[in-house]
């Protein structure tokens, strides 16, 4: 995995967690529902078959699927946030190494803050005193991208 690829997972980790800790939120709230509902069902039996009795519980087999579900959930959630972790120290390693110091404040406001490009203009323009477009932003990050993957070659 390039230093670049690694940026990137940094940034889109953060959309997977969020999704993966909404889904654990859903799953807890449908557990609760379905502990709360109790389920009823009439069956024959007795004298023949004539006789009716009312059966009523809770539905544990659909409650124990989901508890099932929920404990993957966090299990997954927990392998992500500490993949998330590793990625973010090898980034910024990496970010150790690139100079000047402005396209290292940009690339970590990018990828790892999860700025847009152009909330990254104004937390530079805020932080140097200087004056940063969105583009501008861009293409220096792309531009160093190129230099750097000339430099592999």
């Amino acid at each position: 995995m390039t230093e670049k690829e690694n940026l990137e997972r940094c940034r889109c980790v953060d959309a997977l967690i969020r999704d993966i800790r909404e889904r654990i939120s859903k799953t807890e709230r449908d557990i609760e529902e379905l502990s709360s509902r109790t389920v009823a069902d009439t069956v024959r039996g007795g004298d023949g078959g004539t006789q009716l009795f009312k059966v009523e519980g809770l539905p544990q087999s659909v409650i124990e699927k989901k508890r099932i579900l929920l404990e993957a959930r966090v299990n997954k959630l927990g392998r992500t946030l500490s993949e998330k972790e590793k990625a973010i120290n090898r980034a910024y390693i990496f970010l150790d190494t690139v100079k000047p110091a402005e396209l290292r404040l940009m690339l970590q406001f990018y990828y790892i803050d999860g700025m847009s490009w152009s909330r990254v203009a104004r937390k530079m323009e805020k932080e140097t005193g200087k004056e940063f477009s969105k583009a501008g932003c861009q293409i220096r990050c792309m531009r160093f991208f190129e230099k750097l993957k000339g430099e592999e070659k």
